[in-house]
Order: C-alpha cells, then sequence, then structure tokens
C-alpha cells in the first residue's frame, strides 16, 4: 500500500471537544500531541476524564490506529488539564504521488 500526502492541519485543543476537518481526499492520518496532555475518542463520543484515551506533549497517534476515513472523521479531542494542547495532524490518501 502506498500512502500519498494530502494536507496537514493544527488543532488547538481547549476546554471543549474539537473534531478533525478531513480532506475529502483523506483516508488515514497521523496525530502529533504538543503543549499539553489532551483526552482524545475514535467513536465520535465526547471525551472526558473517564471516557478516552490520552496523549501526552510528544507523543504521536499512528496511522494503523487511524487506519481509515470513519476513525479519522470521527475523532474528537479535549484537554485534560486546564492548559490547552495542540495536535498537528498529517492527512494521507492511499495511491501513488501526483
Amino acid at each position: 500500500m502506498t500512502l500519498r500526502y494530502v494536507s496537514e492541519q493544527t488543532v488547538t485543543v481547549a476546554g471543549a471537544a474539537v473534531s478533525l476537518t478531513v480532506p475529502a481526499a483523506a483516508t488515514t492520518a497521523q496525530v502529533f500531541c504538543y503543549d499539553a496532555r489532551v483526552i482524545f475518542t475514535l467513536d465520535a463520543t465526547t471525551p472526558s476524564s473517564t471516557n478516552g484515551n490520552q496523549m501526552d506533549p510528544g507523543d504521536q497517534y499512528p496511522m494503523p490506529e487511524l487506519d481509515n476515513r470513519v476513525r479519522v472523521t470521527n475523532f474528537r479531542a479535549i484537554r485534560a488539564t486546564s492548559v490547552s494542547g495542540k495536535l498537528v495532524v498529517y492527512y494521507f490518501a492511499v495511491g501513488p504521488e501526483r
């Protein structure tokens, strides 16, 4: 399987849950966390202290877990503390470079 880069997005994660703006061509993504811990879900539910997985600054969430458009579209994140986090998301599609 060949992946081609589609685009990237920077998302500030604050006190309200945020979702990603997934490009139409994207089928997978890789997410990098900066600045502060965030909690995320992959099933479109609202993340909270009792629902979701943690990402710490310096962590990345790999493409195998975000391996289809549904999971990428359903990604939600919220900050875990009083400090807002930042996510940098790289979007990819299956297929040759254009």
